[in-house]
């Protein structure tokens, strides 16, 4: 099982003006195979530090490169040089799913005509009235009662709704990002969240020659972003409607937003 010796030389810590540097260096034993597949297995060590992740005792510093170097006849035993450093914004656009996150939440008005067990939103009174039997020689009057019920409502309710945005430093023209994933939808799961659920704006501001901070901006339906269409009869929802008269209709394009490789919150 490979086992992992950390800091077992002294590295390099550098403050500069320039930006802070700092080198770890450790010791991986017990690796096997190929000597090239052993360097691979020494630099992925499961408790070695990852790129991307910050330095335990300097703020700011990242870690920028992974290096597995052999240790002369020691063929099951590797140095690994894990070096940190300020990442630039190129650095922060190649990491993967590396991405500041915001949440934001607030109230929308939706109409409605089901209640929250889904049943149409109908009002049942009841009312008395008087019979006479007609066989009854001394019109006796009866006092019964009766119900009824009115058409379908429409209410409008307040529902919570909520928005998160990603925004991180890419290199890609942000043109054509902006124009693949605004105004689309999920088409699958994404966020924990079934597809149709998120509708996506994109916003950028260029930082530098080929650099451009972008915001990725998901909003939350929890109808889903499509048309949800009601079967009516003259402008009436028909009192006997079923579920089969409520239909959903796709008026937004779909994408896979998992392709963006954002970190997942």
């Amino acid at each position: 099982m490979t086992r992992i010796l950390k800091d077992v030389l002294e590295g390099e810590v550098v403050l500069s003006t320039r930006g802070d540097r700092a080198r770890r260096v450790f010791r991986v034993e017990e690796l096997t195979g190929p000597g090239e597949s052993r360097l691979a297995s020494a630099a992925n060590a499961s408790g070695l530090p990852r790129v991307g992740d910050t330095h335990p005792y300097l703020q700011g510093v990242q870690v920028l490169d992974i290096t597995a170097r052999p240790i002369a006849n020691e063929p099951t035993m590797a140095l690994v040089d894990v070096d940190y450093g300020v990442p630039s914004a190129a650095d922060a656009a190649n990491a993967p799913g590396r991405a500041d996150v915001s949440i934001s939440a607030s109230l929308i008005t939706e109409e409605t005509t089901r209640d929250i067990n889904g049943e149409f939103l109908r009002t049942t009174w009841t009312f008395r009235f008087t019979t006479v039997d007609p066989g009854d020689p001394a019109g006796t009057r009866r006092i019964q009662e009766g119900t009824r019920t009115s058409s379908i409502h429409r209410v409008e309710v307040q529902v919570p709704t909520y928005s998160v945005q990603f925004t991180r430093t890419e290199t890609d023209a942000p043109l054509a990002v902006t124009r693949r994933y605004s105004g689309k939808v999920n088409s699958s799961a994404f966020l924990n969240e079934s597809a149709d659920k998120w509708l996506c704006t994109v916003s950028s501001t260029q930082q530098a020659a080929n650099e451009h901070r972008v915001v990725y901006a998901f909003t939350f339906n929890r109808r889903g972003w499509q048309a949800i269409l009601t079967h009516t009869v003259d402008g009436e929802i028909p009192d006997d409607l079923t579920a089969d008269g409520v239909q959903v209709k796709q008026v937004y394009p779909r994408i896979n937003f998992n392709a963006l490789g954002l970190p997942r919150i």
